[in-house]
């Protein structure tokens, strides 16, 4: 298997360095056919919150392992095969890394409960300056309420979970459940409250992109304050 790696040095701001790398097995390390320059390694097309890997976090948000996400997951025990099934657009694309050496002060991550406070702040409040619908509060609030320690144990942040969510364009309530740990019911009030519109036909849940636009504004806004705090 043939994959295409464009690497990038952010020190030196270079431009994409394109190549081709031959997978001898998917168990490999992702690293080991990135090779990286520098000691921070970051997936930013892949991840929101890429900017704490140049922190000098050195872990992934999450990665889809055996049909459950994984969260929180060590960079350097990111095999080829789990990258690829989390983000299944790289086989033919090619996978796109920036790499650097770690700012000062060391990650930027809040704990994830302080998190969860933010978010259910920024959902109470209600602010039509977010773009996101407001019909959906209604449903998303007591959602968020339900599932947010359940979360918090698992040092999971709103923001890792709503990036996963808006990295698909459609879904199955039961896969969904099943990758989240949640129940379908549960997992169906989410989807609505973050824009998923049911299509009749296939019966899976659809996001389209005017409604991921809404939710990306609030996931801005939602990783700023956090790099705030």
């Amino acid at each position: 298997m043939i994959i295409t790696i464009h690497r990038k040095n952010i020190i030196e701001d270079d431009d994409y360095a394109v190549y081709k790398e031959e997978i001898q097995s998917l168990d490999m390390p992702l690293l080991s056919i990135c090779h990286p320059i520098g000691m921070s390694n970051t997936f930013c097309r892949y991840y929101s919150s890429g900017y704490l890997q140049m922190m000098g976090d050195d872990e992934l948000p999450y990665l889809l392992i055996d049909g459950k996400l994984k969260w929180n997951v060590p960079i350097n025990e990111v095999t080829v095969r789990d990258f690829l099934i989390t983000h299944p657009q790289c086989v033919k694309e090619g996978i796109y890394l920036e790499s650097g050496y770690p700012a000062s002060g060391g990650p930027g991550r809040i704990l994830a409960a302080a998190a969860w406070e933010l978010f259910c702040g920024f959902l109470r409040s209600q602010d039509v300056s977010l773009g996101f619908p407001i019909e959906a509060f209604g449903i998303l609030l007591p959602t968020v309420l339900e599932i947010k320690d359940c979360f918090s144990k698992k040092n999971v942040s709103p923001l890792q979970l709503t990036d996963r969510l808006l990295q698909l364009s459609e879904v199955g309530k039961i896969e969904m459940a099943e990758q989240l740990g949640l129940d379908v019911p549960t997992t169906v009030r989410l989807l609505i409250g973050f824009g998923y519109k049911r299509d009749v036909e296939s019966g899976k849940f659809v996001l389209k992109e005017n409604e991921r636009n809404k939710a990306l504004n609030l996931l801005c806004k939602l990783e700023q304050q956090e790099r705030d705090v």
